[in-house]
């Protein structure tokens, strides 16, 4: 009673009970003693125990801070990680959406809402929503205003994928990645795309996108050789700065 079961039972009544006497057939026509049947049932013998692991597989089982790609920050405090996070989602969005008008996306009914949901969902206090909010916002004008920013969120783009998980022997290492962005471009190049959602202010830029590009050159290439091992065109890297206007630099990977 008052389960799914019991709307059913009026179809399978008739064969549950043919199934409940097979079972009581056989299990009085089947010797008690027999170890087969023992170790059918899953009873394992005295003194058994796991044997040693294969050798020669040549994998290393992953640290749990193999995944790369997850979502990483560089300002502190979890406003700063909320507000990242809700970037990258709402980019995500805006891609699958094929909404890469962002001015258009903002200005839609229950947006607002939408956004302060999404900051709330991820921690963010009544204290902090404001601050966070503009951060958001902001981060969605300076694409918006941005032609490569446009560029990169285009839906016309051959083979398009945001957050793209991939699993890939490097190095003789299993490592596991996600893809803020790819997509083939009308030259046939495969581009890769990572969001960073830090901020500069002042003077500097070119310093600050150079120290950026060190911090990730590996990350970026591991991406790269990724994709090289699935297809056979040219691949392409680059870190993209949403909060930061005119925060775009290319990556030159050697095959």
């Amino acid at each position: 009673n008052g389960s799914l079961l019991k709307l059913l039972w009026p179809r399978v009544a008739q064969h549950w009970g043919e199934l409940a006497a097979a079972a009581e057939e056989e299990a009085e026509s089947t010797p008690a003693e027999s170890e087969a049947v023992e170790v059918q049932r899953g009873a394992v013998p005295l003194g058994w125990a796991l044997p040693e692991p294969l050798s020669g597989i040549g994998l290393r089982s992953p640290e749990p801070e193999a995944v790369e790609g997850e979502i990483a920050f560089e300002w502190a405090g979890e406003m700063a990680r909320a507000v990242g996070t809700v970037v990258h989602r709402l980019l995500q969005h805006a891609v699958e959406a094929g909404r890469s008008d962002l001015s258009a996306m903002s200005l839609a009914p229950g947006f607002s809402a939408r956004m302060e949901q999404l900051l709330r969902r991820h921690g963010v206090t009544d204290q902090d929503m404001g601050t966070a909010q503009r951060r958001v916002a902001q981060a969605l004008a300076r694409v918006a205003a941005d032609e490569r920013g446009r560029w990169v969120l285009s839906g016309e783009h051959a083979e398009s994928a945001c957050e793209l998980p991939l699993t890939a022997l490097i190095d003789g290492q299993l490592r596991h990645l996600i893809i803020d962005r790819t997509f083939v471009d009308e030259a046939g190049a495969r581009w890769i795309i990572d969001y960073k959602t830090g901020t500069h202010s002042g003077g500097g830029l070119e310093h600050f996108l150079d120290e950026e590009e060190n911090r990730y050159r590996e990350q970026l290439q591991r991406y790269v050789t990724a994709f090289q091992v699935l297809e056979d065109r040219p691949v392409r890297a680059a870190l993209y700065f949403p909060l930061i206007e005119g925060g775009w630099r290319e990556l030159t990977i050697e095959p």
